[in-house]
């Protein structure tokens, strides 16, 4: 009944903007033309109750009933306020010949098994629609649906706010566009799922529509999880996951989190001795392109759905190289320009905290792709920045066992002794990288390895 509100609202906002006359002794016209159209939305049916005409206002009531079969039950009723007079104030300015339609829910007129429907909505109004049409034949209907509240089974509550649409009247054709309201969900256990505000553009004739830009975070409740590690007993309290995805047009962004309030690692008498007490691990990726995700989807069912084998059974199968190949291939396409991979870790103990951060971007070449024209591996590393910084504190990691690492040769060239931390900052551009302030040539570190062709990689070939 909830989604029936909102779609009997947008269905009503779309006959409304499809009439064609409403002004003055039309006006009873214009109604009648309202119900003529109602006959195309299947299953429900749109009957007039009463029409009262005025001079400058005038009312009718639509019943609207489950459908169009004898003694069909009436799920509510519409009550329409027409304003054809003359001359209207439309935003403080005077408007000449403009008619004016407010449709809203008539006050106790919901069928008595739909009670609850009463009680979840927020605001004076369920739903109103205000049409506007003027003596041009443009028609505007700027549809309002108040914040829903309702429960979705026994354990689980919903939160729909405030969504607004504005449907018109483009050369018979009926366009629209508007913004859906935050969505939430919220389980007895405390997980929850949230989606934001979205833009939505619909054409009706053609039955297109379009969202774009909105975010959707899920998190799990906070639970207690127990492992061992080397017959050690480790407790995590406060342990939550979370994903969350910003979808814009053809691009998506998606982050996943681990996060943990507290870790009790029963080898160490107390907190203040044991290596690790929190931490947050978040993986994100960047301006992922949806129809690039969508092929490689389509191309590992296409392959599964061909004699149903797993991915490693194909891979070491009777042609592994041949699929290999077209793998490869399929994968090596999700890498479109500007796509970006990071990684943010955040350790805490009792003496200290140490964060990692890794950045990664592939910048592409000056191809329409951003792949057709990496030939080497050098190509391939140009087309890439990385970006990696780690901090930690000294005090921090001596209750860890990388303590001793760090007195390592190769600790003391990656990291800096900063006083009270160790820290390391990299940072490649082109084909040589920045490590805390010192330039390191590629060439100098890998050699010929840089002039190996690209696509060997894919073709699995031997040079």
């Amino acid at each position: 009944m909830k989604s029936l509100i909102v779609t009997l609202a947008l269905i009503a906002g779309a006959i409304w903007a499809g009439t064609s006359y409403f002004a003055g002794a039309q006006s009873k016209s214009g109604y009648e033309q309202f119900l003529s159209q109602t006959t195309a939305i299947k299953p429900f049916a749109f009957e007039k109750e009463s029409f009262e005409q005025g001079l400058t206002t005038s009312r009718a009531v639509t019943v609207v009933k489950e459908s169009s079969a004898p003694g069909a039950e009436i799920l509510l009723r519409l009550a329409h306020d027409i304003n054809h007079s003359s001359v209207q104030l439309d935003d403080n300015s005077p408007s000449i010949g403009t008619a004016t339609i407010r449709t809203t829910l008539v006050d106790g007129s919901i069928n008595s098994k739909y009670d609850t429907i009463k009680n979840i909505f927020s605001g004076d109004e369920p739903i109103e629609i205000i049409t506007r049409a003027s003596v041009s034949g443009h028609i505007a209907s700027e549809i309002k649906v108040n914040t829903l509240t309702f429960s979705l089974g026994e354990s689980e509550t919903a939160i729909v706010e405030e969504t607004r649409f504005t449907l018109t009247n483009n050369n018979s054709r009926i366009v629209g566009n508007g913004v859906l309201g935050a969505t939430t969900l919220t389980a007895a256990d405390g997980s929850s799922t949230a989606i934001s505000p979205s833009i939505v553009s619909f054409d009706l004739a053609n039955n297109q529509i379009q969202t774009s830009d909105y975010q959707v975070l899920v998190k799990t409740p906070e639970l207690t999880a127990q492992t061992s590690f080397q017959n050690t007993p480790i407790t995590a309290t406060g342990l939550q996951l979370g994903i969350s995805a910003d979808v814009d047009g053809e691009q998506i962004d998606y982050s996943a989190f681990i996060d943990i309030d507290a870790l009790d690692i029963s080898s160490t008498p107390t907190t203040d001795t044991a290596p690790v007490t929190s931490g947050t691990l978040e993986i994100a990726g960047n301006n992922f392109n949806i129809q690039a995700i969508r092929d490689f989807h389509d191309f590992l069912e296409t392959q599964s759905a061909s004699g149903q084998k797993t991915l490693i059974q194909k891979l070491t199968g009777d042609d592994p190289v041949k699929f290999s190949e077209a793998y490869l291939q399929k994968f090596a396409e999700l890498a479109t320009k500007n796509i970006e991979l990071g990684l943010n870790l955040d350790l805490n103990n009792a003496a200290g905290n140490a964060h990692a951060k890794f950045n990664l971007v592939f910048i592409g070449d000056q191809s329409e792709t951003g792949r057709d024209m990496l030939v080497s591996v050098g190509d391939l590393v140009n087309a890439i920045k990385i970006e990696a910084d780690l901090v930690a504190d000294k005090a921090a990691l001596a209750l860890t066992p990388d303590i001793d690492v760090m007195q390592s040769p190769s600790a003391q060239f990656v990291f800096e002794d900063q006083g009270d931390q160790w820290v390391s900052k990299l940072e490649t551009s082109g084909l040589s990288a920045d490590l805390n302030g010192e330039i390191y040539p590629f060439f100098e570190l890998f050699g010929g390895v840089l002039e190996i062709p690209f696509k060997m990689w894919l073709e699995i070939q031997e040079y």
